[in-house]
């Protein structure tokens, strides 16, 4: 009975969160960090939705798996930030994908191969430069996390990623 309550308490105590695995925010709540509990909860509760309407609105049921879809990209996006932060190990196109993002998000676009570029830096300027965009791309006040892709930005141009 007692290694029970002592397991029940290691899994309490965990330092990352279970979904992106993440050391720099602090466990929130469920086992998940604050960025991931939010998304997780909507989730959760549009599935339990989704059963309610399963016979009533066809329609409505389609809109809440697409909603369902897209919290479950969001809490895989927040994994895919994290992964190289966790493995110590970053890839260029991870890099590339992020400064994508920013440059999507100043609504300009980058002239050059850059892709090239990140390949000639070694680890720890490339892990530099990954948590510096990392953090930039992080602040960007937005509703929903703007999602990695290696699609170049067009200038002047919004780039939709949802």
């Amino acid at each position: 009975m007692l290694q029970d309550y002592q397991e029940i308490d290691k899994k309490l105590k965990t330092t990352e969160c279970s979904n992106c695995h993440s050391k720099r925010r602090r466990v929130y709540r469920s086992g998940f960090c604050s960025k991931c509990y939010y998304w997780y909860r909507k989730r959760r509760t549009l599935e339990k939705e989704v059963t309610t309407f399963k016979d009533h609105g066809a329609t409505r049921a389609r809109g809440l798996r697409f909603q369902i879809q897209t919290a479950t990209r969001i809490l895989e996006e927040y994994a895919w930030r994290e992964r190289p932060l966790n493995d110590n190990d970053v890839d260029a196109l991870q890099i590339e994908a992020l400064l994508y993002t920013v440059a999507a998000e100043c609504r300009s676009e980058i002239s050059f191969a850059v892709h090239s570029w990140l390949f000639d830096l070694n680890h720890s300027a490339r892990m530099c430069f990954y948590c510096i965009l990392l953090e930039i791309v992080e602040k960007i006040p937005a509703y929903r996390p703007r999602l990695h892709t290696l699609e170049r930005p067009v200038k002047g141009s919004y780039l939709r990623l949802t």
